[in-house]
């Protein structure tokens, strides 16, 4: 998520409200106030966030930043001002990409996960209710549910699940999961009763067979979990997502995935082809898992040959489309969230650069040795 650095006036702290710099705002507790000097008339707000060190009587929160002009941005969407005194935006108004972070829990230890796990914070399923609170009546198209493993949490899972699905019936609801707790056929049940018609179980799936999978999520029976689960989802009629990761572990397989996928998973209704973000747990094991794009550009041009020719329906994701075989353009998709999407020199003169899925700001400068613009 975006977040800007600030510093606490208040011995309280983490309030989570809508940003605005109006104080005609009603009801003033769902909204967090920018104003470069506040006095007695703002009264009333959630927090407070300003210029001075003067705050109005009585307020619980409030953040003193140096530069205001970078949260500008900012008004209308949902904000935390955290106990650190961070100011960190939870939804963008204006974004399709948004996404409610539940845990930074796991269970298990993906060799290239972007994020490393970390033990369970309950703040994070609160701070989700109070962005639904805010959300409720609201006219939303799409929600992510994340973590972490989400649905490690169980009934709080299953809490914020109902909540999306009965407050935003027609919202698309993509639900990240490494596929472990829901070969429990009961409670994969609980989540599909919970579910709205247009939610989807987006499922990591890293290797056709379980040696490579189990080595990639470093748990022994991973891959075991991961089949039981896509066949559990599917007796249960709800959307189903294939995500599969490339890294120099798994890279090979992709010529095999569409045959694979075809016979064992009929049923699922969309594949999704992943490149590498390269921080967290991925940055600290470069030497086993970075490949070059380019150096699998010829096992992405037999995936999609064969799994076009299956009519299987697929998406690439996290890849630059100049390290793509040309074939594979119509299926790169822009994923990367916009608020961590960067692009670099070489693609100022590259003339589809407005249809290509750019870079990750937080790979650190990992990139393709032949990233050059495309002349049309």
């Amino acid at each position: 998520m975006r977040t800007y650095d600030g510093t606490l006036l208040t011995k309280k702290s983490n309030a989570i409200g809508v940003l605005t710099n109006k104080n005609d705002v009603i009801p003033r507790g769902n909204f967090i106030l920018y104003k470069d000097n506040t006095d007695f008339s703002d009264f009333g707000f959630k927090g407070y966030i300003t210029k001075s060190d003067k705050l109005p009587p009585f307020s619980r929160v409030g953040v003193r930043i140096n530069n205001g002009d970078s949260i500008n941005q900012h008004f209308g969407d949902i904000i935390r001002i955290s106990s650190e005194g961070q100011i960190q935006v939870l939804w963008e108004a204006q974004s399709t990409q948004n996404a409610l972070f539940l845990t930074d829990a796991c269970n298990v230890n993906c060799i290239m996960c972007p994020q490393p796990q970390k033990a369970h914070d309950k703040e994070n399923v609160t701070a989700a209710h109070r962005v639904l609170d805010l959300l409720r009546g609201q006219n939303v198209s799409s929600i992510c549910i994340t973590g972490g493993e989400p649905t490690l949490l169980k009934n709080d899972f299953l809490s914020i699940l109902k909540r999306c699905s009965n407050e935003h019936p027609y919202a698309h609801i993509n639900i990240l999961t490494n596929g472990q707790t829901l070969h429990d056929f009961e409670y994969a049940k609980q989540c599909a009763l919970n579910s709205s018609i247009h939610t989807c179980f987006c499922v990591s799936m890293h290797g056709d067979n379980k040696i490579i999978h189990d080595r990639i999520v470093q748990k022994n029976g991973a891959f075991h979990n991961v089949h039981s689960t896509l066949y559990n989802l599917s007796k249960l009629k709800v959307g189903i997502e294939i995500r599969f990761v490339v890294s120099k572990l798994n890279f090979m397989r992709l010529p095999n995935l569409p045959d694979f996928f075809f016979r064992s998973y009929p049923f699922v209704h969309h594949f999704a082809i992943m490149g590498l973000e390269m921080s967290g747990c991925a940055a600290n094991n470069i030497d086993e898992i970075w490949i070059d794009p380019i150096d699998y550009q010829s096992q992405i041009n037999k995936f999609v040959i064969e799994a076009e020719r299956r009519g299987i329906n697929f998406s690439i994701y996290n890849h630059q489309l100049c390290t793509l075989p040309k074939n594979a353009w119509i299926h790169a998709k822009q994923s990367i969230s916009k608020w961590k999407q960067t692009f670099i020199k070489q693609c100022a003169q590259c003339d589809i650069q407005d249809q290509c899925g750019g870079f990750f700001a937080t790979s650190k400068n990992l990139i393709s040795r032949e990233i050059k613009p495309v002349i049309l």
